[in-house]
């Protein structure tokens, strides 16, 4: 971490066993991953990732990579169907609660959506229309 505590390098493995390996070859792999130096420390020496793969299963054939993104799926709709899936009663005490607005923030990204009494009647009338 920088003095600023943001990150320089992180890493870490998650490694799928698929079906027919041996006891033997399982052992060797959680052996390798025993002894293995923390994962940041190769980053930061500059490590590829395939070489360190490569030295807990040697004979590995990599397929495939991709990058991994963060990416939150939320989004206001979302949000708008978790309200109405409360039901009238409890959107009616939010809309009623003598708040202007509410706020929804998501637990995940942190984004923050609003909501006024209006749009909480919004989402009592959309209720009234699925009934």
């Amino acid at each position: 971490m920088n003095e600023d505590n943001s990150v320089i390098v992180a890493g870490g493995f998650i490694i799928q066993l698929m079906p027919g390996l041996s006891d033997e070859e399982i052992s060797a792999i959680e052996q390798s991953i025993g002894a293995f130096p923390p994962v940041t420390t190769l980053l930061e020496q500059s490590m590829e990732l395939d070489e360190m793969l490569r030295r807990i299963v040697p004979d590995v054939k990599i397929l495939d990579e991709m990058d991994i993104v963060f990416a939150c799926h939320c989004s206001r709709e979302r949000v708008e169907r978790t309200l109405i899936s409360l039901g009238r009663k409890e959107l009616e005490e939010i809309r009623d609660s003598g708040h202007e607005e509410e706020e929804v923030i998501c637990d995940f990204c942190n984004e923050v959506y609003k909501f006024s009494r209006e749009d909480i009647s919004h989402l009592i009338s959309q209720l009234d229309e699925q009934e």
